[in-house]
C-alpha cells in the first residue's frame, strides 16, 4: 500500500521557502541538511499587520462593561475590533472615526450597572430616538450622543454615574413622561449623584462629565412641562 504524497512541502521547506520534495515521513531536504521537519499537517495561521489578504487580529481589551445577571443589551467590544480592518481600507473618514472613538474609551467598572429593571431600556431608547433632540443633523447627534454614552462608561465614580443617570433620568421622561413615577425615580437619582460628584475633588476629565450631566439635566427641564424652577 502506497502513501499519498502530500500536496505542499513541509513547513519547514516552506518557512525557508525553498523547494520541498514532500517525502514521508520527513523530507528528504530537512535530512540531507539535520534539520527537523515540521511535517505536512494543516496549521493555525495568523495574518500580519497590513496583510490584505487575510483577517488581523486585535489586541487584548483593557476592560469591559460589566452588567448585571441576566439578559445582555450591550455587546461587550471596542472600537479597535472593527477599526483594524477598516485600516485597510484607508476611508476618508478614518482619522475622524479615531478621533471620536479614543477620547472616551470604556473602562470596566463595578458601580456604573444597570440598576433599575428599566435601565436597559432606557439606554437603548436613548441610543434609538432621545440623541436626535440634540443636534440638527442625524449624523451629529449620533456623534454627540455616542460621546455622552462613552463618559457615562468612562471610569465608575461619581462624574461618571451621573452622566449614566441624567441619561436615564431624559430617557425615562421622553418615553414615560414627567409625571410617570418611574421617570421622577430616575430625576431623583441623578439630582442626587450629580450634586454629590460636585463636591468632589475633579479634573478635566470629570469636569467634562459634570458639564455633560448639567446639560442633560437642561434638557430634561426644557422638556419638562411640570417643573419650571431649576433643581440646582
Amino acid at each position: 500500500m502506497t502513501s499519498t504524497k502530500p500536496k505542499r512541502g513541509c513547513w519547514t521547506c516552506k518557512n525557508r521557502k525553498i523547494g520541498c520534495d514532500k517525502a514521508l515521513s520527513a523530507c528528504r531536504n530537512c535530512k540531507r541538511y539535520g534539520r527537523f521537519c515540521a511535517g505536512y499537517e494543516s496549521r493555525l495561521s495568523w495574518g500580519q499587520t497590513g496583510d490584505r489578504r487575510r483577517h488581523v487580529v486585535a489586541g487584548d481589551s483593557p476592560g469591559f462593561m460589566t452588567t448585571a445577571k441576566g439578559s445582555q443589551h450591550f455587546i461587550n467590544t471596542r472600537y479597535q475590533d472593527t477599526d483594524i480592518f477598516f485600516k485597510q481600507y484607508q476611508g476618508g473618514s478614518h482619522a475622524l472615526l479615531q478621533h471620536y472613538q479614543i477620547t472616551w474609551q470604556p473602562k470596566s467598572s463595578r458601580t456604573t450597572r444597570l440598576t433599575r429593571g428599566d435601565g436597559a431600556t432606557l439606554l437603548s431608547f436613548f441610543d434609538a430616538v432621545v440623541i436626535n433632540l440634540f443636534t440638527s443633523t442625524e449624523a451629529g447627534s449620533k456623534t454627540f450622543g455616542e460621546t455622552l454614552l462613552r463618559m457615562a462608561f468612562h471610569g465608575g465614580d461619581l462624574p461618571s454615574i451621573s452622566v449614566y443617570r441624567c441619561i436615564l433620568a431624559l430617557s425615562s421622561m421622553r418615553l414615560y413622561g414627567s409625571e410617570d413615577a418611574r421617570a421622577k425615580a430616575h430625576y431623583s437619582d441623578a439630582l442626587s449623584t450629580l450634586s454629590k460628584s460636585l463636591r468632589t475633588d475633579s479634573g478635566a476629565t470629570q469636569n467634562l462629565q459634570h458639564t455633560a450631566s448639567s446639560m442633560l439635566l437642561n434638557i430634561y427641564e426644557v422638556f419638562d412641562n411640570f417643573h419650571h424652577t431649576w433643581a440646582l
